[in-house]
């Protein structure tokens, strides 16, 4: 299982004052999830915070309302005007019955609520001997609204010491995202409105055996045209909407903890042996990200995963083949991530939900690997053009669909822990040898609800590549 993150340490300066930090963390889901005056992506809010869309129409609007009457600089940053009518922002002016039950419940529900806290949810305020910050009586005035002057001080106090952070915000009243700021804000602000109201995809595809894709072998054309029309049309490669940047889990690196390449450029491992000389002298001169990577091992530390950057392996050929014929151009940063040597199923799959906010940030996660087939045993004796091989890798892959295809999260997850037990799992991933499913997994865990797939034939099988787009 997954290593369960120790939330019991939550630095104040990381929340709103006067808010919890369950509340601060849905207004800023609000602020990146807002498509207009009042309105929001809860599909969006829902995968920034792993709620459910429905329970977040419950527990927003409340939290929501609570910092419009705290703070009216809210208003700017959840896509709407301060409520001068006692309102949420959200309703119309309703009869004074509905009135005095809106004032009644100022507060977050609790019973709304709960399901967002986790257990070790607290602020870790006394422990630094300090009283917990509580919401300021109505009427009352902040120390910073009373002082003008503090308000640069106290947004340039947000960024202070981050090395990703961006100048202060001059026209606000204070920084009340503070929290959110994990991320340059040049890294918002810089998306487009189009990307902002819709998620990059989440892609798992077949690599292919080594370099041949590349070299022209004609057992593999089939995924070496997918790759080459299918992939960049999932990936929308030549639009306004393409991604900013390529999270890529490849099957060729496992480690003891996730790792990530980290460096400005990256040169390319050979990892395979007895191929052509061509096969050495291939070139892929995409950049690396150092901020997206840092971006990555932050979102695996919220999700209580522990990682490492290495900013000097090369990027193997489950990166490089692949992306040579998917996006020839090399202009869009990949960053490689490895799998975890454990093999463990629940870790993978939370690893994906880890990364699942980066989606929202227009940034695409691809799992390479070979998910449908990955024992060279079978595939060089023959045994895979057999009847009995053949039937019995159909079920497995039927196995394999009906886990992708589960809309529900937490019930794709339990499939998915479960997966040797579906029929053929050894001998289509031979014990010790899964590391061609794991991306797959990791997919899986980062996919939103309805996943989409096409198949490619290859030794006379079909090979399933899966995507999500929402």
């Amino acid at each position: 299982m997954p290593p369960k993150k120790d939330d019991s340490k939550v630095n104040p300066a990381d929340t709103v004052v006067g808010f919890e930090p369950r509340e601060t963390k849905l207004l800023a889901a609000g602020f990146l999830s807002s498509i207009g005056p009042d309105k929001y992506d809860y599909d969006v809010m829902a995968t920034l915070t792993g709620n459910t869309a429905g329970s977040l129409k419950k527990m927003f609007p409340p939290v929501k309302r609570k910092a419009m009457e705290a703070y009216p600089s809210f208003a700017t940053f959840l896509g709407t005007t301060a409520p001068t009518d006692g309102t949420n922002g959200e309703e119309k002016a309703a009869p004074k019955a509905a009135a005095r039950k809106r004032k009644a419940t100022s507060e977050p529900d609790e019973a709304a609520t709960k399901d967002l806290q986790s257990e070790g949810e607290k602020s870790n305020d006394k422990a630094d001997g300090k009283k917990k910050a509580k919401g300021r009586p109505r009427g009352k005035k902040t120390k910073t609204e009373k002082d003008d002057n503090r308000k640069e001080t106290a947004a340039e106090e947000a960024v202070e010491g981050d090395e990703y952070a961006e100048p202060p915000l001059k026209n606000l009243t204070l920084n009340p995202l503070r929290g959110l700021q994990q991320f340059p804000l040049s890294f918002y602000s810089s998306t487009s409105t189009a990307n902002m109201t819709r998620l990059a995809p989440v892609l798992s595809i077949s690599h292919g055996g080594g370099p041949m894709p590349v070299l022209g072998d004609p057992s593999q054309a089939a995924m070496a045209n997918s790759l080459k029309t299918r992939v960049p049309q999932i990936l929308k490669l030549g639009t306004p909407e393409q991604p900013r940047a390529i999270v890529l889990v490849t099957a060729h690196w496992s480690m003891d903890k996730v790792t990530i390449s980290s460096g400005k450029k990256h040169d390319l491992y050979y990892d395979y042996y007895g191929f052509p000389d061509e096969a050495y002298s291939l070139q892929y001169d995409a950049p690396g990200s150092p901020e997206v990577a840092e971006m990555v091992r932050r979102v695996l530390e919220e999700g209580g995963l522990s990682s490492k950057k290495d900013g000097t392996r090369g990027w193997d050929h489950g990166v490089f083949i692949p992306m040579i014929l998917i996006h020839p151009q090399a202009s869009i940063p990949v960053v490689q991530v490895s799998v975890v040597t454990s093999e463990d199923p629940a870790t993978h799959f939370a690893i994906g939900r880890a990364l699942a906010p980066l989606r929202a940030q227009n940034i695409a996660i691809v799992g390479s690997g070979f998910a449908s087939l990955h024992n060279l045993r079978a595939m060089f004796s023959g045994v895979t053009k057999t009847p009995k091989f053949k039937a019995l890798n159909e079920d497995w892959s039927k196995s394999v669909s009906d886990a992708v295809m589960t809309e529900d999260v937490e019930e794709r997850n339990k499939k998915f822990e479960s997966w040797r037990k579906w029929p053929g799992a050894y001998e289509m991933h031979p014990r010790g040898g899964a590391e061609h499913f794991l991306p797959l997994i990791v997919c899986a865990g980062a996919g939103g609800g309805k996943a989409k797939s096409y198949s490619d034939k290859f030794v006379g099988l079909d090979m399933w590549s899966y995507y999500w787009e929402e």
